[in-house]
């Protein structure tokens, strides 16, 4: 599952703040993108790699931390430009909390499925990254399961 920005945006005083739903990395990306290029000394050039290189996850959360190091790994991106992204787009993104809840049920569920029980799966679900897509979860799981 990858991060989109949805249609739902609410203006509050000169600021946009945009939800972040579940979509496909392609639409999520030319939504990234383009918020990307209007960061004052960021342009299409320089915004590319930082997509091509990074997840769009790492991305929105890299910002909503002020996390200046995971930005400064892109090319051409010097603390200068990381405050400046960071600046331009804190709050403006965020990860909807309805995303991981959706895909802690996806995972019990398909646990379930498999004959897994329940205080086994209560146990390996709270250490399994959330970030990661439902697949990836669910190989997470299965692996701590197994140890």
């Amino acid at each position: 599952r990858y991060p989109m920005l949805s249609s739902e945006i609410r203006e509050d005083g000169k600021y946009k703040t945009v939800r972040i739903e579940t979509t496909s990395d392609k639409v999520a990306t030319k939504m990234i993108q383009e918020y990307l290029i209007n960061v004052k000394g960021l342009g299409p050039k320089m915004a590319m790699p930082i997509l091509a290189t990074g997840s769009i996850n790492g991305i929105v959360d890299a910002i909503d931390r002020e996390n200046v190091l995971y930005l400064k790994k892109f090319p051409k991106i010097g603390e200068k430009v990381a405050r400046q992204i960071i600046l331009d787009l804190k709050g403006k993104l965020a990860m909807s909390e309805n995303d991981v809840n959706n895909t802690t049920d996806e995972l019990v569920l398909a646990l379930e499925a498999l004959g897994y029980k329940p205080v086994d799966i209560k146990n390996v679900v709270i250490k399994v990254d959330k970030t990661l897509n439902i697949e990836s979860q669910i190989k997470e799981a299965l692996k701590l399961l197994l140890k």
